[in-house]
């Protein structure tokens, strides 16, 4: 679907990544739309994939896991089903919030 993003679509995508639970009535007022336009817009956003999905940002030091760690870790082998079996294994780690693929020296 094609859709060109206009000045409040961009407001309302900046206003949902601040925080995605603030009711369309606030977000409207801010932006200056209805509750209706700014529902609409969601819909229309989420539909052509601006919006890919809503999540949670937890308390991290409320669920006992205070510490963000990042970390290098080196892959001795460059064969393409061994690194496909490290990303699954690290996908299926809750605690792995993040993962790149990085070439060369980084």
């Amino acid at each position: 679907m094609d859709y060109a993003l206009d000045p409040h679509d961009i407001a309302l995508l900046a206003e949902l990544q601040r925080d995605a639970r603030q009711p369309q009535s606030s977000i409207g007022s801010r932006i200056g739309l209805s509750a209706t336009a700014i529902n609409r817009r969601i819909r229309r956003l989420t539909d052509a994939g601006y919006i890919q999905r809503t999540t949670a940002v937890l308390a991290p030091e409320l669920l006992g896991r205070p510490l963000t760690v990042i970390v290098n870790i080196e892959a001795v082998s460059e064969e393409l089903d061994k690194i496909d079996q490290l990303e699954r294994d690290f996908a299926a780690r809750p605690e792995v919030q993040q993962c790149y693929y990085v070439t060369g020296e980084w």
